[in-house]
């Protein structure tokens, strides 16, 4: 690809339970930490460890960060318990995280690609990608074998379910993937 070198997926280290649900990116509304949470709150909790949100901090318009926001609505759906909220975190720490058992989350309401998306998913993690990310429409066109959860925003209680799924299969879905690369090709299409 011209605008991205995708990550040699390391060797699975899972750690023991379910796998950890993760948010990874910016913490601003449209990235959609919050619905993040949401999901957590509505995942039935024996299916997911715990839940992380990496990303920096951002200050919304009445001074609060969203650390704050996140936290105060975790608390409000007590799950405060089980949503770590952490800050940013490096291109190699992130490579960490996706060698063992998390599902990323890309809840994004709106986003022209999200690299976080093909970062975890060409470093052998499954994902779940909001078709609110331009990483959906990418994916289908460029990697149409690549296999990922779509998440449509829109009917995202309807939706649940494939989290659900994703996540009490998650091995199967991480043998998918792993089978998926190794027949992909990454060379620059030059097609215009």
């Amino acid at each position: 690809m011209w605008f991205f070198t995708p990550p040699a997926p390391r060797p699975y280290r899972p750690l023991p339970g379910p796998p950890t649900l993760l948010f990874a990116g910016r913490t601003d509304k449209g990235k959609g930490p919050h619905l993040f949470v949401q999901m957590v709150w509505w995942l039935p909790p024996d299916c997911y460890r715990d839940a992380l949100v990496v990303g920096p901090d951002v200050t919304a318009v009445d001074g609060r960060t969203s650390t704050q926001l996140l936290h105060d609505m975790a608390n409000a759906r007590r799950i405060g318990h089980r949503v770590r909220i952490e800050g940013a975190k490096t291109p190699a720490e992130l490579a960490e995280l996706f060698a063992t058992n998390v599902l990323p989350v890309v809840s994004s309401q709106h986003d022209t690609l999200n690299l976080v998306a093909l970062e975890a998913l060409f470093g052998g993690c499954p994902a779940v990608v909001s078709t609110g990310a331009g990483a959906v429409k990418y994916l289908r066109e460029r990697f149409p074998t690549l296999p990922f959860t779509a998440f449509d925003l829109g009917k995202f209680y309807a939706e649940l379910p494939k989290v659900e799924d994703a996540l009490r299969r998650y091995d199967d879905r991480r043998a998918e993937l792993a089978k998926a690369l190794a027949g992909v090709d990454f060379t620059p299409n030059t097609r215009r």
